[in-house]
């Protein structure tokens, strides 16, 4: 196995465990927070973690690592340069959910390719989005 890779995974892990904020910084609404670190949580387990978005290039050329938050906000998608991939404030602009939600996505397939994010999860990223997709 590649040391370099057991190694930023074990740094990413750190820094999920570390990143746990105060839970009164969040943004919540319903049973889930809109936080950034919430969001990081998401697309790391869902996206970065599962080889998908991770160490290299990543598939359809986005690594969402070292941090996912910086890889889409005000990021031009790879398959279809003229989307931005988190347009913050606006849900409708951003391309990564519909990358997300829809079933057949304009360019590629729907992610995660095998199983799609609940709702719960979903509904977190779009209240990010429309809280202007803040970092910290």
């Amino acid at each position: 196995m590649d040391l370099r890779y057991v190694f930023i995974s074990l740094c990413t892990f750190c820094l999920l465990v570390l990143s746990c904020g105060d839970p009164d910084d969040d943004m919540t609404v319903g049973t889930e927070t809109a936080s950034p670190e919430a969001v990081r949580n998401i697309l790391q387990m869902s996206c970065s973690f599962s080889s998908c978005h991770g160490m290299g290039r990543g598939a359809g050329g986005l690594s969402l690592l070292p941090d996912p938050i910086t890889r889409i906000v005000g990021v031009n998608a790879t398959g279809r340069p003229e989307k931005i991939l988190v347009v913050p404030g606006s849900v409708a602009d951003s391309y990564l959910m519909e990358k997300l939600t829809l079933e057949m996505p304009e360019v590629g397939d729907r992610m995660p390719p095998s199983v799609a994010l609940e709702t719960e999860r979903l509904d977190v990223l779009r209240r990010w989005i429309e809280a202007g997709a803040p970092s910290q």
